[in-house]
């Protein structure tokens, strides 16, 4: 903190109040935070417990004559029993449904081999093509707008990250993430930055602006956790029961979520074991593969929060942590 910054005032009057101010008063700092610190998570790994048929989550109870903070009563998994579905889609795809967004009012989706673009997400890249071109495109008319070939990309595209408007990370067989950076106008895009550490192919990749983080897994049984404003190694989630599939972060916690066959891994930000389980519930679903992982979340301190996936044989699974 410059306890000096007062020296730098240009105006005599100005600077003689602010003087005077602190000899009667003492320096008053910036407030650092706003906002209550979440409380101190226990390390040990735990095991998880899959909702049944009814969900054993309660609201919590509210003193009379306070009004709640939080409307329990809009909060999907306090009352699973009556979620249904909608009459009609959301929207039709030519495809298997690669990423599911929300954005202010509206549920946005695309298929495979595609990736909505931040921050109005009007806009997607896809990739996959057979002349191993990568396309932007109109998310509602599906209009190109643009075709880049010829990029320096090793191997085949497995999957892709978006973290901002300008930078695209495509990662797949070679095991390399190749981070490129995209013009305003999305005319050009340029080589920024290649990340070395798996050494299989990337099946899974996310990222996060909040915590400036990449997180890439891999056929080794690896994830690896990146810093996206330096692009470097940080380090690396290992104990995986094979290929990790898919990966989420929870945008207020931290937390990461990763997953491996039927296997759901939770782990701090910091790399450390929170807690792991396994999805499936009997012999009948045990060959059964998650595709899909996210988190709910509603306030930072709220710990009736749940983990959701989706797997190969069409189940969805709510899950308390």
């Amino acid at each position: 903190m410059n306890i000096l910054i007062f020296f730098s005032i240009e105006d005599p009057l100005e600077k003689s109040a602010a003087i005077g101010f602190i000899n009667n008063f003492g320096q008053i700092p910036k407030q650092l935070f706003r906002k209550q610190h979440p409380a101190k998570r226990i390390t040990t790994t735990k095991q998880f417990s899959i909702l049944g048929d009814v969900s054993p989550l309660h609201p919590p109870q509210t003193p009379i004559g306070v009004t709640p903070a939080i409307n329990y009563e809009k909060i999907f998994f306090y009352h699973l029993n009556n979620l249904k579905s909608s009459q009609q889609p959301i929207k039709e795809l030519k495809g298997p449904v690669g990423q599911i967004i929300h954005y202010e009012k509206q549920i946005l989706c695309v298929e495979q081999n595609k990736m909505l673009i931040p921050s109005s997400y009007n806009r997607y890249v896809g990739w996959g093509f057979a002349d191993h071109s990568l396309r932007i495109g109109c998310y509602d008319s599906g209009r190109i707008h643009q075709v880049w070939e010829n990029v320096d990309i090793c191997g085949e595209i497995h999957t892709c990250t978006c973290p901002s408007a300008k930078l695209l990370i495509f990662a797949g067989t070679s095991s390399v993430l190749s981070v490129y950076h995209m013009d305003t106008n999305m005319k050009k895009i340029s080589l920024k930055q290649t990340l070395y550490g798996h050494i299989d192919a990337v099946t899974a990749l996310t990222s996060s602006t909040a915590y400036n983080i990449i997180i890439s897994g891999s056929r080794d049984q690896t994830a690896i956790i990146w810093d996206l404003a330096r692009m470097t190694y940080t380090r690396q989630l290992i104990g995986h029961v094979g290929a990790v599939t898919a990966i989420s972060i929870n945008e207020l916690t931290g937390d990461i979520a990763t997953c491996s066959g039927t296997w759901l891994y939770i782990w701090s930000i910091n790399g450390l074991p929170l807690a792991v389980v396994n999805t499936s519930m009997g012999s009948s679903d045990r060959m059964q593969q998650i595709l899909c992982v996210t988190f709910s979340y509603i306030r930072e301190w709220d710990t009736n929060n749940v983990i959701i996936t989706g797997s190969t044989d069409g189940r969805i699974r709510v899950i308390i942590f």
